[in-house]
Order: structure tokens, then C-alpha cells, then sequence
């Protein structure tokens, strides 16, 4: 998903962040940094979504090869990579 870095933007884009518990925005960090690391800051094939997933794996796949997805019910957090959740 392209993202552009304008306040209204990132203000629409983190209303799906508002609400979570710490230990899921520190998932959230972690994620943003390593995709930093990893792609130079310059963006990347990712995808992050928070939603209740019942306490079972996501049932979307991200668009490339890394993603993350939190249960805003159970604070579990899954990782997306070598394609399939863990």
C-alpha cells in the first residue's frame, strides 16, 4: 500500500491503531523498525492489520512477504513470513 507521509494521511491511517494495549504498540514499533532495516526507510512489500481474529491465525495474507497482524482481543500478535503466520 503506497503511503503518503501528510498528516491528514497518517492520521487516517492510524485509526485502526488507536486502542491498543502496550504490548501491542511495542509489536507495531518492532515491525516498523525492522522494516526500515530492512528496506532503508524507503518502504517495502509489507503488511500490518489489527482486527479480532478469534484466537486463530489471521485469515488474510499480506501482499509480500512480511506482515503482522494483531488480535485486539487476545493482544496476540502474529508474524508473517516464509509464507504462513507464526
Amino acid at each position: 500500500m503506497p503511503v503518503t507521509c501528510t498528516p491528514s494521511n497518517l492520521a487516517d491511517l492510524s485509526k485502526c491503531l488507536k486502542g491498543l494495549s502496550s504490548k501491542q504498540q511495542e509489536a507495531v514499533q518492532t515491525y516498523l523498525l525492522c522494516q526500515i532495516a530492512n528496506s532503508g526507510g524507503g518502504g517495502g512489500s509489507s503488511d500490518l492489520q489489527a482486527a479480532n481474529y478469534g484466537g486463530v491465525a489471521p485469515g488474510w495474507t499480506p501482499t509480500g512477504t512480511l506482515g503482522i497482524a494483531v488480535d485486539t482481543v487476545t493482544e496476540q500478535v502474529w508474524w508473517y513470513y516464509s509464507g504462513t503466520w507464526h
